[in-house]
């Protein structure tokens, strides 16, 4: 039987296991989160406006209405639909794990890239952000925003 403090050991090393998990997992819902709105603004909101160009006012409205709604599910993962549509996917992941609280040597360390290279991702970003000339912190913004 094992004694007390092997156990109290074993517990802590749950406890750190598990917090690595959930935080895994709320950078995953972020990252799907960007993914559906970035969907449906490259991807369906484009085609409604094919779409319009042959409608009855009927059809308009019903259009009108899955737009709306389309709108409204990008809403509701927290993020405006045409804020972050010019970053690359790598970007937007970067774009969450910053967001999240993981340094650049985090980042790089997860990436298994270099942390010069999460600096060229992160100027890339505050450039296609507009904020490369402010001061702004690119984690204090992407939490904002």
């Amino acid at each position: 039987m094992p004694n007390r403090k092997s156990v109290r050991t074993l517990v802590e090393e749950s406890h750190i296991d598990l917090k690595k998990i959930l935080e895994h997992l709320e950078v995953e819902k972020k990252y799907l989160g960007e993914y559906v709105v970035n969907h449906v603004e490259k991807i369906l909101l484009p085609m409604f406006k094919k779409l319009r160009s042959n409608t009855t006012s009927i059809e308009e409205k019903h259009l009108d209405l899955l737009e709306s709604n389309l709108k409204e599910l990008g809403k509701k993962f927290g993020m405006a639909l045409s804020k972050f549509k010019d970053l690359t996917p790598k970007e937007e992941q970067i774009c969450n794990m910053i967001k999240n609280g993981l340094s650049t040597k985090e980042i790089a360390q997860l990436f298994n890239i270099s942390d010069l290279t999460i600096g060229t991702h992160r100027t890339n970003i505050r450039k296609k952000l507009k904020i490369s000339n402010h001061k702004a912190n690119l984690a204090v913004y992407l939490q904002r925003n």
